[in-house]
């Protein structure tokens, strides 16, 4: 007898009777175990229905009888699968049972294969010697001598092969071949803050900006709009693109416009932000026996049911914020694949990473209300100061002193003596106001390595307000002496850095400081240190936010004056 067809649970059993078997196991000519020729292996481009023997059979037909006294079930995990997914494979159980009238029987072979279109596709596994009351259990993981196999309905066959004691019992199940996976992400504030990134050279042409709205996907395979995208022309699955790494420009297309499709670009986060992620997925063509399929991310909350049809954009809420802390984070956004199993559970199929770079900063530059550029977050600036940082802070003003240590000790950057003057930074009124500083042109050097104070607040000022900080830039003023000074890229301390033989003195002097508070930024000079600022020895002093009474006294012993509280404008 047999049990019928159970589609919803994808197991099929039959129990046939004979006469028990007993006795030491037949042998071949060559020795071995009845039906474990050696010649009954998997060698590729040979046909395996010639080596079996087996003819194809159905539920409804489930072949003649035989004299095993065995029954054959066969249980498949699930009954998709998507052969290019990480870590993808269908488990696979053949299970042999004694039908109750043998109490012993022969150990016999069984064989597990995949056939399509009723023809032998590939050898799972044969395992020679299987009693009753025992289990092959294997797994496939959807290629054929190394290459995966195309979409498609697929067939898992089960064998247990009697030998003399009559034909083989032969069980099968379905199995679905599709391409699954993510084709577009956008990212949106969530409970935070996404903040807009500009490269600014495009295609190496300085002040030719690019700052894509936060609307347009981070990330597209392909041309992101479905299965299609999953896989390349000679059928293997398409990677999705690494974040770009060129700072300055996005990858363009022929017309010189950025890449449309088939990248993968860098985005800013306030750190501490959940944004929301929403993902385009895509599946292959769909077949009678395709179980419902759904998708899961690491650590993140689904805003609807996350099953998938041919086209299916899903939206979660990122759990744990990638931007933790103010630092630049490369970081996988892991998709699980789960397909509906036996009992209503579901099984992981399979999964692929996405890979995103997030920028944690402090919020939104500061440097104007504009939202067109140039004022965005340029992405050199970003990707300098987050990697200075590194995490170690998220607090402004150690930020902000961090910006001034590097614009001291790492860009090579030397103090103009002769005349004090600018290279980079221009003013709107003979009182030193509206200051507009060239960054496009400082962050290639183009007006050389040569700067005055004017440039030096204009960088510290430029990079902290970039990343979320609020600094002021401010003037002092005017004709005043100084005491002891090292300037950026000299080596000896000095009260004449222009070299006129006699003590000199500052025109005026251009300083930086969080707004509201009296704390000062100068990446122009270090002070000496010591009580005796007017005179040897010295002790450096790095003004990386240092109270402002304190700073005015080591640099000169005039009164000075703050006549200037501003923003510096950028381009």
């Amino acid at each position: 007898m047999s049990t019928p067809w159970r589609a919803g649970h994808f197991v099929i059993v039959c129990a046939l009777l004979a006469p028990a078997c007993g006795g030491p196991n037949p042998t071949n000519s060559d020795g071995s175990a009845d039906g474990a020729n050696p010649a009954d292996v998997h060698v590729p481009g040979r046909d395996l229905n010639a080596i079996i023997g087996t003819t194809p059979v159905t539920p409804e037909n489930p072949g003649p009888t035989t004299n095993c006294a065995a029954t054959l079930g066969l249980r498949l995990a699930t009954t998709v699968l998507d052969s290019t997914l990480d870590n993808a494979s269908v488990s696979i159980a053949a299970t042999v049972a004694d039908d109750g009238r043998a109490p012993q029987f022969r150990a016999r072979p069984v064989i597990v294969q995949i056939v399509e279109g009723g023809r032998v596709l590939a050898l799972v596994t044969r395992n020679e010697g299987v009693v009753a009351g025992s289990s092959v259990d294997t797994r496939w993981n959807g290629t054929v001598d190394g290459v995966a196999v195309a979409p498609g309905d697929y067939t898992v066959r089960a064998t247990y092969e009697c030998g003399a004691d009559g034909p083989a019992i032969v069980r099968e199940a379905p199995l679905t071949v599709v391409r699954l996976g993510a084709v577009r992400v956008t990212v949106a504030d969530g409970d935070g803050l996404r903040i807009p990134l500009l490269w600014p050279r495009m295609n190496n042409v300085r002040r030719n900006y690019w700052l894509p709205a936060n609307t347009r996907a981070v990330v597209s395979r392909g041309r992101g709009a479905g299965a299609a995208d999953l896989v390349g022309t000679d059928g293997t699955r398409l990677t999705i693109p690494r974040p770009f790494a060129d700072l300055e420009s996005p990858p363009l297309e022929t017309s010189g416009l950025p890449l449309a499709h088939d990248y993968n670009q860098p985005i800013a986060l306030q750190i501490g932000t959940h944004p929301d992620v929403t993902v385009l997925f895509a599946r292959s063509a769909t077949s009678a026996t395709l179980p419902a399929i759904r998708a899961r991310i690491d650590n993140a909350t689904p805003a609807a049911d996350t099953t998938l049809a041919a086209i299916t954009p899903l939206m979660f809420r990122l759990d744990m914020p990638p931007a933790p802390h103010f630092a630049r984070y490369d970081f996988d956004l892991r998709v699980h694949y789960e397909a509906l199993a036996e009992g209503g559970s579901y099984v992981e199929i399979g999964g692929e990473s996405i890979p995103l770079r997030v920028y944690g900063l402090l919020g939104d530059q500061t440097i104007s209300t504009s939202v067109t550029a140039p004022y965005g977050a340029w992405v050199p600036v970003v990707d300098a100061v987050t990697g200075w940082v590194h995490g170690t802070t998220d607090d402004p003003d150690e930020i902000s002193g961090e910006i001034v240590r590097h614009v001291l000790d790492d860009f090579g950057l030397r103090y103009d003596t002769v005349n004090g003057a600018s290279f980079y930074t221009g003013y709107g009124t003979s009182t030193y106001g509206f200051a507009r500083f060239d960054l496009s042109a400082f962050l290639h050097r183009d007006n050389g390595r040569t700067v005055n104070c004017s440039d030096c607040a204009s960088i510290v000022s430029t990079y902290a307000n970039m990343v979320g900080c609020d600094v002021g830039y401010n003037i002092l003023t005017a004709n005043f002496p100084l005491n002891y000074i090292r300037a950026i890229g000299t080596t000896t301390f000095t009260n004449d850095p222009f070299n006129r033989g006699t003590r000199g003195g500052f025109r005026y002097h251009a300083i930086t400081g969080p707004v509201g508070r009296p704390l000062t930024f100068d990446a122009t000079l270090v002070e000496d240190g010591d009580d005796t600022p007017s005179a040897a020895p010295f002790t450096d002093l790095v003004p990386d936010g240092l109270m402002r009474s304190r700073y005015l006294t080591q640099l000169s012993p005039a009164f000075l004056t703050v006549t200037r509280d501003d923003k510096t404008a950028i381009n």
